[in-house]
Protein backbone atom coordinates (compact mmCIF):
# COMPACT_ATOMS: atom_id res chain seq x y z
CA UNK A 1 0.00 0.00 0.00
CA UNK A 2 1.28 3.56 -0.47
CA UNK A 3 2.67 5.65 2.54
CA UNK A 4 -0.79 7.21 2.65
CA UNK A 5 -1.51 9.93 5.48
CA UNK A 6 -2.75 8.35 9.07
CA UNK A 7 -2.80 4.69 9.66
CA UNK A 8 -3.57 2.67 6.41
CA UNK A 9 -4.00 -0.83 8.35
CA UNK A 10 -6.92 0.85 10.66
CA UNK A 11 -8.37 2.68 7.47
CA UNK A 12 -8.54 -0.75 6.13
CA UNK A 13 -9.98 -2.26 8.87
CA UNK A 14 -12.95 0.20 9.23
CA UNK A 15 -13.39 -0.18 5.48
CA UNK A 16 -16.32 -2.99 6.46
CA UNK A 17 -17.88 0.01 8.37
CA UNK A 18 -18.14 2.98 5.56
CA UNK A 19 -21.31 4.19 5.38
CA UNK A 20 -22.04 4.62 1.94
CA UNK A 21 -25.08 6.29 0.07
CA UNK A 22 -27.37 5.16 -2.06
CA UNK A 23 -26.87 8.37 -4.90
CA UNK A 24 -22.84 7.85 -4.65
CA UNK A 25 -20.92 6.87 -7.75
CA UNK A 26 -17.31 5.31 -6.79
CA UNK A 27 -14.45 5.04 -9.88
CA UNK A 28 -12.54 2.13 -9.03
CA UNK A 29 -9.90 0.91 -11.11
CA UNK A 30 -5.83 -0.53 -10.47
CA UNK A 31 -3.74 2.41 -10.19
CA UNK A 32 -2.62 4.87 -13.22
CA UNK A 33 -5.65 3.47 -15.28
CA UNK A 34 -7.70 6.57 -15.64
CA UNK A 35 -8.69 7.10 -13.06
CA UNK A 36 -8.45 10.65 -12.61
CA UNK A 37 -9.45 11.58 -15.76
CA UNK A 38 -13.05 9.45 -15.38
CA UNK A 39 -13.26 10.59 -12.50
CA UNK A 40 -13.58 14.43 -13.72
CA UNK A 41 -15.86 13.23 -16.34
CA UNK A 42 -17.83 11.69 -13.99
CA UNK A 43 -17.89 14.95 -11.74
CA UNK A 44 -18.97 16.75 -14.61
CA UNK A 45 -22.56 14.29 -15.15
CA UNK A 46 -23.27 14.17 -11.89
CA UNK A 47 -22.90 18.11 -11.55
CA UNK A 48 -24.39 19.05 -14.82
CA UNK A 49 -21.61 21.51 -15.43
CA UNK A 50 -18.64 21.25 -17.22
CA UNK A 51 -16.49 22.92 -14.76
CA UNK A 52 -12.94 21.22 -12.94
CA UNK A 53 -13.44 19.31 -9.65
CA UNK A 54 -11.49 22.24 -7.19
CA UNK A 55 -9.25 20.08 -5.85
CA UNK A 56 -7.76 16.29 -6.55
CA UNK A 57 -9.16 13.09 -6.92
CA UNK A 58 -6.86 12.15 -3.16
CA UNK A 59 -9.61 13.78 -1.29
CA UNK A 60 -11.91 11.58 -2.83
CA UNK A 61 -10.47 8.32 -2.05
CA UNK A 62 -12.12 5.61 0.33
CA UNK A 63 -8.58 4.31 0.89
CA UNK A 64 -7.24 7.95 1.67
CA UNK A 65 -9.40 9.76 3.78
CA UNK A 66 -11.43 8.94 6.88
CA UNK A 67 -15.90 8.21 7.44
CA UNK A 68 -15.71 12.05 9.12
CA UNK A 69 -14.00 13.33 5.72
CA UNK A 70 -16.84 12.08 3.37
CA UNK A 71 -19.62 12.50 6.01
CA UNK A 72 -19.51 16.26 5.28
CA UNK A 73 -20.06 16.06 1.76
CA UNK A 74 -23.24 16.71 -0.30
CA UNK A 75 -24.73 14.18 -2.06
CA UNK A 76 -24.22 12.69 -4.99
CA UNK A 77 -20.97 12.08 -4.38
CA UNK A 78 -18.39 10.34 -6.60
CA UNK A 79 -16.01 8.79 -4.78
CA UNK A 80 -13.10 6.80 -5.42
CA UNK A 81 -10.90 4.32 -4.68
CA UNK A 82 -8.24 1.55 -6.09
CA UNK A 83 -9.59 -1.22 -3.44
CA UNK A 84 -9.72 -5.05 -4.83
CA UNK A 85 -12.86 -6.36 -5.09
CA UNK A 86 -12.77 -8.39 -2.32
CA UNK A 87 -12.19 -5.06 0.03
CA UNK A 88 -15.35 -2.78 -1.00
CA UNK A 89 -17.54 -1.69 1.79
CA UNK A 90 -20.10 -3.81 2.26
CA UNK A 91 -22.96 -1.28 2.57
CA UNK A 92 -21.65 -0.15 -1.22
CA UNK A 93 -23.82 -3.19 -2.19
CA UNK A 94 -26.24 -3.11 0.19
CA UNK A 95 -27.22 0.49 -0.94
CA UNK A 96 -27.33 -0.02 -4.45
CA UNK A 97 -24.53 2.40 -5.25
CA UNK A 98 -23.05 2.80 -8.96
CA UNK A 99 -19.72 1.53 -9.54
CA UNK A 100 -17.59 2.41 -12.42
CA UNK A 101 -14.31 0.30 -12.96
CA UNK A 102 -11.83 1.37 -15.57
CA UNK A 103 -9.41 -1.00 -17.17
CA UNK A 104 -6.16 -0.16 -19.04
CA UNK A 105 -3.42 -1.81 -21.29
CA UNK A 106 -1.20 -3.77 -18.23
CA UNK A 107 2.23 -2.18 -20.35
CA UNK A 108 0.91 1.89 -19.82
CA UNK A 109 0.04 1.10 -16.08
CA UNK A 110 3.74 0.05 -15.99
CA UNK A 111 4.88 3.20 -17.61
CA UNK A 112 2.65 5.32 -15.94
CA UNK A 113 2.89 3.89 -12.45
CA UNK A 114 7.21 4.66 -12.93
CA UNK A 115 6.42 7.67 -13.25
CA UNK A 116 4.27 8.47 -10.99
CA UNK A 117 6.74 6.66 -8.63
CA UNK A 118 9.88 8.73 -10.15
CA UNK A 119 7.32 12.09 -9.53
CA UNK A 120 5.59 12.48 -6.20
CA UNK A 121 8.27 12.77 -4.16
CA UNK A 122 6.64 13.26 -1.10
CA UNK A 123 4.90 10.07 -0.96
CA UNK A 124 7.69 7.66 -2.51
CA UNK A 125 10.98 9.20 -3.16
CA UNK A 126 11.87 6.89 -5.61
CA UNK A 127 14.87 7.49 -7.37
CA UNK A 128 15.73 3.95 -9.30
CA UNK A 129 15.85 3.54 -12.88
CA UNK A 130 13.52 1.83 -15.10
CA UNK A 131 14.71 -1.60 -16.04
CA UNK A 132 14.56 -2.08 -12.06
CA UNK A 133 10.97 -0.63 -11.84
CA UNK A 134 9.61 -2.87 -14.32
CA UNK A 135 11.36 -5.86 -12.55
CA UNK A 136 9.49 -4.77 -9.29
CA UNK A 137 5.77 -4.20 -10.89
CA UNK A 138 6.00 -7.43 -12.77
CA UNK A 139 6.09 -9.14 -9.64
CA UNK A 140 3.44 -7.48 -8.09
CA UNK A 141 5.75 -5.25 -5.18
CA UNK A 142 4.19 -2.16 -6.34
CA UNK A 143 1.09 -0.51 -5.05
CA UNK A 144 -1.46 -2.11 -4.42
CA UNK A 145 -0.18 -5.34 -5.92
CA UNK A 146 -0.35 -7.78 -9.35
CA UNK A 147 -2.44 -5.61 -11.61
CA UNK A 148 -3.63 -9.18 -12.68
CA UNK A 149 -4.80 -10.27 -9.46
CA UNK A 150 -6.51 -7.16 -9.32
CA UNK A 151 -8.38 -7.37 -12.77
CA UNK A 152 -9.37 -11.01 -11.90
CA UNK A 153 -10.58 -10.23 -8.55
CA UNK A 154 -13.20 -7.73 -10.17
CA UNK A 155 -13.71 -10.16 -13.23
CA UNK A 156 -14.84 -12.57 -10.48
CA UNK A 157 -16.58 -10.60 -8.49
CA UNK A 158 -18.44 -8.75 -10.93
CA UNK A 159 -19.81 -12.15 -11.98
CA UNK A 160 -20.57 -13.25 -8.95
CA UNK A 161 -22.63 -10.42 -8.37
CA UNK A 162 -24.69 -9.76 -11.61
CA UNK A 163 -27.29 -7.07 -10.01
CA UNK A 164 -24.45 -4.76 -8.64
CA UNK A 165 -24.80 -1.84 -10.96
CA UNK A 166 -21.00 -1.87 -12.39
CA UNK A 167 -19.87 -0.39 -15.47
CA UNK A 168 -16.86 -1.37 -16.96
CA UNK A 169 -14.91 1.11 -19.07
CA UNK A 170 -11.27 0.42 -21.10
CA UNK A 171 -9.12 3.46 -21.28
CA UNK A 172 -8.16 2.93 -24.62
CA UNK A 173 -12.14 2.91 -26.21
CA UNK A 174 -12.83 5.77 -24.36
CA UNK A 175 -9.35 7.70 -25.58
CA UNK A 176 -10.74 6.75 -29.24
CA UNK A 177 -14.71 6.86 -28.87
CA UNK A 178 -14.83 9.14 -26.32
CA UNK A 179 -18.63 10.67 -27.27
CA UNK A 180 -20.14 7.25 -27.68
CA UNK A 181 -18.43 6.09 -24.20
CA UNK A 182 -19.64 9.14 -22.27
CA UNK A 183 -22.93 8.59 -23.83
CA UNK A 184 -22.90 5.41 -22.48
CA UNK A 185 -21.65 5.86 -19.29
CA UNK A 186 -24.62 8.65 -18.86
CA UNK A 187 -27.04 6.27 -19.34
CA UNK A 188 -25.47 4.14 -17.00
CA UNK A 189 -25.01 6.38 -14.31
CA UNK A 190 -29.55 8.01 -15.47
CA UNK A 191 -28.48 11.03 -16.46
CA UNK A 192 -29.45 12.16 -19.99
CA UNK A 193 -27.91 15.64 -21.27
CA UNK A 194 -28.33 17.39 -24.32
CA UNK A 195 -25.73 17.36 -26.74
CA UNK A 196 -24.50 20.74 -26.15
CA UNK A 197 -23.52 19.62 -23.00
CA UNK A 198 -21.97 16.83 -24.22
CA UNK A 199 -20.03 18.62 -26.71
CA UNK A 200 -18.76 21.26 -23.82
CA UNK A 201 -17.86 18.68 -21.88
CA UNK A 202 -16.04 16.85 -24.96
CA UNK A 203 -13.74 19.99 -25.37
CA UNK A 204 -13.13 20.10 -21.40
CA UNK A 205 -11.99 16.64 -21.05
CA UNK A 206 -10.13 16.25 -24.03
CA UNK A 207 -6.95 15.12 -22.23
CA UNK A 208 -4.46 18.17 -22.64
CA UNK A 209 -6.75 20.85 -22.24
CA UNK A 210 -7.92 18.96 -18.84
CA UNK A 211 -4.33 18.60 -17.68
CA UNK A 212 -3.74 22.50 -18.39
CA UNK A 213 -6.66 23.54 -17.18
CA UNK A 214 -6.84 21.56 -14.11
CA UNK A 215 -3.14 22.34 -13.15
CA UNK A 216 -4.75 25.61 -12.79
CA UNK A 217 -7.69 25.51 -10.32
CA UNK A 218 -6.74 21.40 -9.10
CA UNK A 219 -4.13 22.22 -6.75
CA UNK A 220 -2.59 23.76 -3.66
CA UNK A 221 0.99 24.92 -3.47
CA UNK A 222 1.61 22.47 -0.89
CA UNK A 223 0.68 19.21 -2.90
CA UNK A 224 2.67 21.25 -5.68
CA UNK A 225 5.74 20.69 -2.94
CA UNK A 226 4.60 17.16 -3.36
CA UNK A 227 5.88 16.59 -6.76
CA UNK A 228 9.68 16.61 -8.24
CA UNK A 229 9.89 20.40 -9.41
CA UNK A 230 6.95 20.99 -8.40
CA UNK A 231 5.16 19.44 -11.63
CA UNK A 232 1.84 17.98 -10.84
CA UNK A 233 2.15 14.25 -12.64
CA UNK A 234 -1.43 13.07 -11.58
CA UNK A 235 -2.08 13.29 -15.61
CA UNK A 236 0.82 13.13 -17.60
CA UNK A 237 0.14 12.13 -20.99
CA UNK A 238 -2.51 9.88 -21.29
CA UNK A 239 -1.76 8.46 -24.53
CA UNK A 240 -2.03 4.65 -25.65
CA UNK A 241 0.90 2.74 -26.62
CA UNK A 242 3.63 5.03 -24.29
CA UNK A 243 5.22 1.60 -23.39
CA UNK A 244 7.13 1.30 -26.87
CA UNK A 245 8.99 4.06 -25.53
CA UNK A 246 10.40 2.45 -22.27
CA UNK A 247 10.49 -1.78 -23.21
CA UNK A 248 13.10 -3.32 -24.37
CA UNK A 249 12.52 -6.29 -27.32
CA UNK A 250 13.27 -8.66 -24.34
CA UNK A 251 11.40 -7.07 -21.67
CA UNK A 252 8.50 -7.15 -23.76
CA UNK A 253 8.98 -11.00 -24.42
CA UNK A 254 8.49 -11.72 -20.22
CA UNK A 255 5.74 -9.47 -20.10
CA UNK A 256 3.79 -11.19 -22.71
CA UNK A 257 4.50 -14.66 -21.32
CA UNK A 258 3.61 -13.64 -17.38
CA UNK A 259 0.43 -12.15 -19.16
CA UNK A 260 -0.65 -15.11 -20.61
CA UNK A 261 0.27 -17.37 -17.85
CA UNK A 262 -2.32 -15.10 -15.10
CA UNK A 263 -4.87 -14.22 -17.83
CA UNK A 264 -5.48 -17.36 -19.68
CA UNK A 265 -8.74 -17.56 -18.58
CA UNK A 266 -9.95 -14.07 -18.74
CA UNK A 267 -12.66 -12.47 -20.59
CA UNK A 268 -11.30 -8.75 -20.07
CA UNK A 269 -10.66 -7.71 -23.61
CA UNK A 270 -7.31 -5.59 -23.21
CA UNK A 271 -6.07 -3.46 -26.25
CA UNK A 272 -2.28 -3.00 -26.42
CA UNK A 273 -1.97 -1.08 -29.49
Amino acid sequence: MPKFPGDMGLRLRRMSEFTARQEDVYVCGYPKSGGNWLWEICNMLLIGNTEYVKGNKMLAMLDFCDQEHFDKMRSPRCLSHHLQFEDIPPDVFRKGSKMVYILRNPKDVCVSHYHHHKGLVGVYDYHGIWPDYFEMWLEGKADYGKWSTHVKGWERGIKEHPTAPIHVIYYESLKRNFDSEVHRLAEFLCLPRNEPFFKRLSEKCDFAAMKKGKTKVGYSEEERQQWRNGEIGFLRKGVIGDWKNHFTTDQNKRFDKVYEKEMKDSKMHIVFE
